[in-house]
């Protein structure tokens, strides 16, 4: 049985990957325009629930925040967010 895997590179400009019945997909969500660290998490909330529909795998790059402290923050934010969408309500 094949699994359909969705992959990201957690950044503002989230890059994606998806293998969904073995076709081969991968783009880049961009949340740069965004100003606000909430309007970004918003919109990164929106997408990925879309996009984690009729996935079996999620994997996520370890998000590296440098020296920044905000970065690190706004980074794990985005991954603990794509992790509790990926475990909610009508996870497979």
């Amino acid at each position: 049985m094949t699994q359909n895997i969705l992959a990201l590179d957690i950044a503002t400009k989230t890059g994606w990957a998806t293998s969904i019945d073995g076709i081969i997909q991968s783009g880049v969500m961009d949340m740069g325009r965004l100003d606000e660290m909430g309007a970004k998490g918003w919109a990164f909330s929106k997408w990925i629930s879309d996009k984690l529909d009729g996935i079996d795998m999620l994997v996520i790059e370890r998000p590296f925040g440098g020296r920044n402290g905000n970065v690190a923050y706004y980074l794990g934010g985005l991954a603990f967010t794509a992790h509790a969408i990926a475990a909610g309500p009508g996870a497979r």
